[in-house]
């Protein structure tokens, strides 16, 4: 379905693709109502690998460009969506302490997950095999951890729709920006400023730090959606923004001080 949507409702036709594949185990849950469109769902009851199949047998014809990464991204899809139209798992855990040099710790790991969604999506828990007690022998690893913690691609968005930057719409494409000019680089899903991403921010924030805040990024947007509501006119909104940077960016760069 449309793709450039944050929508979690899901729709009839989308309850119909769900029994279709989960028969008595479909437990409808319709999760937000209204708006231009719903949630991010497949259109057919397939799933990844028949999805392959039919493909091969050439009854469904793929895009242009059409690679394996098109198909692990349809199967997160389906499997997260049909995760969202079945039962509940049952999760087994085990409660465990550790004493060593007198101090202890308690936690749990687990051991089990029974039926439900987790069979669909079965990425949310790392089970583990069960401990046995007793005496156990430990390897000692010592490990640099960076000072801040790292962001992973959903941590994110998370903090660009909290602090009202950028559109369901512009989200992906901002990350993606940052990983093609190599400003951050992924690593274990988590983005790790390059040295060139951080010379441009310091670079930016120094010269031009009024341009770059995230309060004017704020008003922007909301200049933005005046002119995208019809309340607004867009060629004054143009006009402003070339005026600020002749001013603030392309004037300077003549000036003595200017670099």
């Amino acid at each position: 379905t449309y793709p450039r949507t944050d929508s979690i409702r899901v729709s009839d036709a989308g309850f119909r693709v769900a029994v279709e594949v989960l028969g008595e185990d479909f437990v409808p849950r319709r999760w937000g109502e209204g708006g231009a469109h719903e949630c991010i769902r497949p259109t057919k009851p397939l799933t990844a690998k028949e999805l392959l199949d039919y493909i091969r047998e050439g009854l469904i014809a793929p895009p242009e460009g059409f690679s394996k990464d098109h198909i692990r991204l349809y199967d997160l899809i389906f499997r997260r969506f049909i995760a969202s139209q079945t039962r509940e798992s049952i999760v087994v855990r085990q409660r465990y302490k550790l004493v060593l040099d007198g101090q202890e710790i308690e936690d749990y790991r687990v051991v089990e997950v029974k039926g439900g969604w987790a069979v669909h999506y079965p990425f949310v828990y790392q089970v583990k095999p069960p401990l046995v007690g007793g005496p156990i022998e430990v390897e000692v690893k010592h490990l640099q951890v960076p000072a801040a913690p790292l962001f992973t691609q959903g941590d994110v968005v998370a903090l660009m729709k909290e602090r009202g930057i950028g559109r369901p719409s512009t989200y992906a494409t901002i990350i993606d920006k940052l990983l093609q000019r190599r400003y951050v680089i992924e690593r274990n899903s988590k983005l790790i400023p390059t040295r060139l991403g951080v010379q441009v921010y310091d670079f930016l924030t120094a010269e031009y730090p009024d341009l770059i805040s995230e309060e004017r990024t704020r008003i922007l947007e909301e200049k933005m959606n005046a002119v995208e509501e019809g309340l607004a006119d867009y060629q004054e909104l143009l006009d402003e923004l070339y005026r600020e940077i002749q001013e603030k960016v392309v004037k300077r760069r003549f000036t003595p001080q200017g670099r």
